[in-house]
């Protein structure tokens, strides 16, 4: 056992499923003992956690508190000890991301739980929340992100001894939506980008065009794209650094995996891209139709993009049967190079893929490999 200032003991306890999971003793103003679990097998890291709790004032956790006032500011970026304490471990944890959980917690979470108390809240009530998000119609991927995000907040009250109980370890999520990707296939690139492309299919908008034609070539996600400043041009080396994405509420924010790469391009569409770039700042956006200060908005590109899949012969009902999207770029490029047989790692490499591990693997590849991998 281990005493800190004699606030707290810690003790490993085995439990009736055979896991083994340090636990703590205090005493309370009574001078009454009283244990919690820390929910950790680890001694450090369970230490850290009893820390925690007495740097928040919660060694003995407050078990009174209403679903409502527990999680109303579990996902506001800056007020949550989850997300701070994610932060400071060194985790990219993106503000829109925590909004998209806030929104969700305010709007449908604390209506249906109100000031039920969070300790009493069981697996059934969880299980009758769910069926209500689920007769709305949600796909099984939107459920599961609402579940998860639900979850987060018990557990997190289970780890912190705010719940004796987790009631969320039995929840099931919802099977993956079987839905195939969209990809665009060899003749339906040669008609988007062939001779007069611009003109007849894409009605002389250079900027979109080019916005999608380096998306066909590079895999870049629409954010990333929108992102693009004249300062991420390397015209001797001929490539483009991905280095941020772009938030309509946000502006400027870090990739989703939070790691930049470095993705070659054709002399061709560096051309291109400078050519859409003169007379701006460096730190000018370079597909922008105003002053090059912001990027040109979302639904001009995805009303663009509609109109030329139309002109080339896709029709919003086979648009949509088939799963196409910007996004489907990002698809149609890995699946050409692995059509290709070039190396998963090199294809992680330049879609920027979320494995830390991978990205350290990465970190030896050579541009000119990248280059060639593509063949440009």
């Amino acid at each position: 056992m281990r005493k800190d200032k004699k606030q707290f003991v810690l003790f490993l306890k085995t439990l009736k499923t055979g896991e083994k999971i340090y636990y703590y003793v205090t005493r309370d103003e009574n001078n009454r003992r009283l244990q919690y679990s820390t929910g950790e097998s680890d001694q450090q890291k369970a230490l850290q956690v009893c820390l925690d709790r007495m740097a928040q004032g919660k060694l003995i956790p407050n078990s009174r508190l209403s679903f409502s006032n527990y999680a109303k500011d579990f996902y506001d970026y800056d007020k949550s000890p989850y997300i701070q304490g994610k932060v400071k471990r060194g985790f990219n944890y993106k503000r829109a991301s925590a909004i998209a959980r806030d929104s969700f917690i305010k709007k449908e979470a604390i209506p249906f739980f109100n000031d039920k108390l969070i300790s009493q809240i069981s697996p059934g009530d969880i299980e009758r929340f769910i069926m209500t998000l689920k007769e709305k119609g949600l796909t099984n991927t939107t459920l599961n992100f609402k579940i998860n995000a639900l979850k987060l907040v018990f557990n997190y009250a289970y780890k912190m001894g705010d719940i004796k109980f987790n009631p969320v370890n039995q929840i099931m999520l919802f099977k993956k939506d079987t839905r195939e990707k969209g990809f665009f296939n060899k003749d339906e690139t040669d008609k988007l980008f062939g001779n007069s492309a611009l003109e007849k299919i894409w009605d002389n908008n250079l900027i979109i065009y080019t916005m999608t034609l380096l998306a066909f070539h590079t895999g870049c996600r629409l954010g990333e794209l929108q992102a693009l400043q004249v300062q991420d041009l390397n015209l001797h080396e001929s490539c483009i650094e991905i280095k941020h994405s772009w938030n309509d509420r946000f502006g400027l924010c870090s990739t989703k995996t939070g790691k930049n790469r470095i993705i070659p391009v054709s002399k061709e569409l560096m051309g291109r891209l400078l050519n859409l770039s003169w007379g701006k700042d460096v730190g000018d956006f370079v597909f922008s139709d105003t002053d090059g200060k912001t990027p040109i908005a979302r639904h001009k590109i995805y009303a663009q993009f509609k109109k030329a899949l139309c002109n080339v012969g896709i029709t919003e009902e086979e648009r949509q049967k088939r799963n196409l999207s910007f996004h489907s770029w990002r698809h149609t490029f890995a699946s050409n190079l692995a059509n290709d047989n070039v190396p998963e790692l090199y294809i992680r490499r330049l879609t920027g893929h979320s494995s830390t591990q991978i990205l350290d693997v990465y970190s030896h590849v050579q541009v000119e490999k990248l280059r060639a991998a593509i063949n440009i």
